[in-house]
């Protein structure tokens, strides 16, 4: 108790602090949802889908990891470049999202 305010207990900050993260997602979550067109939520969604005869989903995929510099890797690895700016290219601009966001790949911490 300092100048006569009490703060609140541990737990209780954590519970807020919780419950203003999960708002800020999904205000976040929802501007994003917002700006898709039924074309770029199946895209999304093929994403999680791994198509038949195929190991990997696109969102492994899309995940990929760069290997070893080989002439046949850097080959591969610009190939996955591209495929990656044909699906940002379809994608929604992101400008409602806080650039703090958009630079740290999360959205749970910067109000937006």
């Amino acid at each position: 108790m300092r100048h006569r305010f009490e703060i609140p207990g541990f737990t209780v900050l954590l519970r807020l602090a919780k419950d203003a993260r999960t708002t800020v997602n999904e205000r976040c979550y929802r501007s994003i949802v917002s700006e898709l067109n039924d074309e770029t939520k199946a895209l999304v969604n093929d994403l999680l889908v791994s198509p038949p005869g195929i190991e990997i989903s696109g969102w492994q995929r899309l995940k990929r990891e760069v290997r070893k510099p080989t002439n046949k890797e850097i080959r591969s690895y610009l190939q996955h470049l591209k495929w990656l700016r044909d699906i940002v290219e379809r994608l929604p601009s992101v400008q409602a999202i806080p650039v703090t966001k958009r630079s740290t790949a999360r959205c749970s911490m910067a109000p937006g």
